[in-house]
């Protein structure tokens, strides 16, 4: 579970960082489709269109959220991987405890 969780962050922090290109792409692909079928019409000379872009602003919030995003994917994944690389026990295997200290021997005065 831990591991989809790390790919969903990524690949949606990813998504976030490139979704203004592309619709900034796709705002400019329509213009110059409308630009075009305009100028298609019998008896056009000439066309004025305005041109909507995204705001500087809201780019620039996508690509914070989006790599903090993927970047805390990846915080996790290298987390996961240290914690894999630590020897476990076998199930049902109890360990002592750092300390030494066990019912059997007690704590020496």
């Amino acid at each position: 579970m831990k591991a989809a969780v790390v790919i969903a962050l990524v690949v949606v922090g990813g998504g976030v960082v490139v979704t203004p290109v592309v619709a900034e792409y796709r705002l400019k692909a329509s213009h110059q489709e409308a630009v075009v079928r305009l100028m298609e019409r019998p008896g056009t000379t000439s066309v004025s269109l305005q041109q909507q872009e995204i705001g500087t602003g809201l780019k620039v919030v996508c690509w914070v959220t989006g790599t903090a995003l993927a970047a805390a994917g990846i915080y996790l994944a290298v987390r996961l991987m240290r914690e894999g690389d630590r020897p476990t026990p076998p199930h049902g295997v109890v360990t002592a405890p750092a300390h030494g200290i066990t019912a059997d021997r007690p704590p020496a005065l």
